[in-house]
């Protein structure tokens, strides 16, 4: 993972802010964050969300929830995987994220970098054209639409290293202190399935209702 984090450069849509070329320094700089993310299955989503609410540090809701989905890719070896669980100091994560109700369908789909340093860490984001899975599978829309969105020769060539390993889908709520200091995120009804060969994309798998995840 530490090899690959320099040849990902920012790929934006052009409403996000440039982040390519001269920029990227100081995007990656700016967007560096430090992150926790803790599971429980304890609490509920409101019970997590009463929390932040209602305690002196004042955290309000800052963005409509929606649902979040999101396609991992890993090596052969599963390495990335592996990396997270045993919970090294650097790793990455590679995925392709959408949002909203529509499962099958990725509409204005993101292909996000994620490099973890410690308890920080940064995105580098490419914009993927939009693709659907109907009669054919994951495994031959993807290739199209990867090469369809024009990526860097860098990112393009590590694509082509790794495979679609798991899909999974979650309802995102989003909170901020009132001085933007810290933000917080409460998920819930997580689903999750390992990518086969099959058309089928979230029909099959596996319905988390009982666990929240807060970051």
């Amino acid at each position: 993972s530490q090899s690959t984090a320099p040849l990902f450069q920012n790929n934006c849509r052009p409403s996000k802010t440039s982040c390519t070329g001269q920029n990227m320094a100081r995007q990656v700089s700016a967007e560096l964050r430090h992150e926790r993310k803790f599971l429980t299955i304890r609490l509920s989503a409101q019970q997590i969300v009463l929390f932040l609410t209602l305690n002196h540090y004042g955290f309000r809701e800052s963005f409509p929830a929606r649902f979040v989905n999101s396609i991992y890719f890993d090596s052969h070896d599963l390495r990335f995987a592996k990396d997270n669980i045993e919970g090294l100091a650097e790793r990455t994560k590679i995925r392709i994220r959408w949002y909203g109700e529509n499962q099958n369908r990725m509409q204005q789909p993101v292909l996000e970098f994620k490099h973890k340093r410690g308890l920080a860490g940064y995105k580098v984001r490419h914009s993927v054209v939009d693709f659907g899975v109907g009669g054919e599978g994951l495994g031959e829309v993807l290739p199209v639409a990867i090469k369809d969105s024009n990526l860097p020769v860098g990112v393009a060539e590590i694509i082509h290293t790794v495979n679609p390993t798991l899909i999974c889908r979650y309802r995102r709520r989003y909170f901020e202190t009132v001085g933007l200091a810290v933000r917080a995120t409460v998920d819930e009804k997580l689903y999750y399935r390992p990518v086969g060969r099959s058309s089928e994309m979230l029909d099959r798998g596996i319905n988390d209702f009982f666990s929240v995840i807060l970051e």
